[in-house]
């Protein structure tokens, strides 16, 4: 069963990441600790899992390949997933602490827009000396996000009989496929948007219970 709780630490962790990613923005900008502490990190759960969903895809179809045949470059196709994604969700945590204060808003596709069509304007509200401090918080969020995944959720060495891998691989494409149900946000024909963790009167908890990576 190693391969299935595999998948299921990798989405369980995504979901933790986005949950702990919450906290320092209570504290930048709702710095009063109160039970709206929770309400914003229940709330928020709802997108959270939703990308715990999208993240946890492409290792279930890794987990699938490895037990369907044994590759030489398996491992460095997992590390390098991680490592990728680790480094994007970090650049979002980190970008929305750091551009909420300026903009008033939740990251969105607005930063992508500037820096395709003009990248010194995108970076002209924030100072140079916050730059770079922003990116080397970047790389250690990132550096804790992936050796984190890479020590819970290693995967094992193919040992399995041809008929457990039989059931592993069947067990994991349903564990995968299902991963539309928290993409999507349930069954319902309704889709997960930001709006659907706003709760508050209070625009700034809204704002912090939004999961920037989504």
């Amino acid at each position: 069963m190693k391969p299935i709780k595999t998948l299921i630490k990798i989405f369980v962790l995504w979901t933790l990441v986005g949950m702990v990613s919450k906290i320092p923005f209570l504290l930048m900008y709702n710095s009063t600790m109160s039970t709206d502490w929770l309400l914003v990190i229940s709330h928020g759960l709802r997108l959270d899992i939703a990308i715990a969903g999208y993240l946890s895809i492409i290792p279930g179809l890794i987990l699938i390949i490895q037990e369907i045949k044994a590759c030489r470059w398996y491992r460095c196709l997992w590390k390098g997933y991680f490592s990728i994604t680790s480094i994007l969700y970090s650049l979002a945590i980190i970008a929305n602490l750091g551009l909420y204060s300026y903009w008033g808003f939740p990251l969105d596709n607005t930063p992508l827009l500037y820096l395709r069509t003009s990248p010194k304007d995108a970076f002209a509200s924030i100072p140079v000396w916050q730059t770079v401090a922003l990116l080397a918080i970047i790389i250690l969020v990132a550096w804790i996000i992936y050796k984190t995944f890479i020590k819970v959720a290693k995967p094992s060495e193919l040992t399995h009989t041809p008929i457990q891998r039989l059931y592993y691989v069947v067990g994991l494409l349903i564990l995968t496929a299902t991963m539309i149900i928290p993409i999507r946000g349930g069954f319902s024909t309704g889709t997960n948007h930001t709006g659907s963790v706003y709760f508050s009167p209070d625009i700034k908890l809204n704002h912090a219970a939004v999961n920037p990576a989504f």
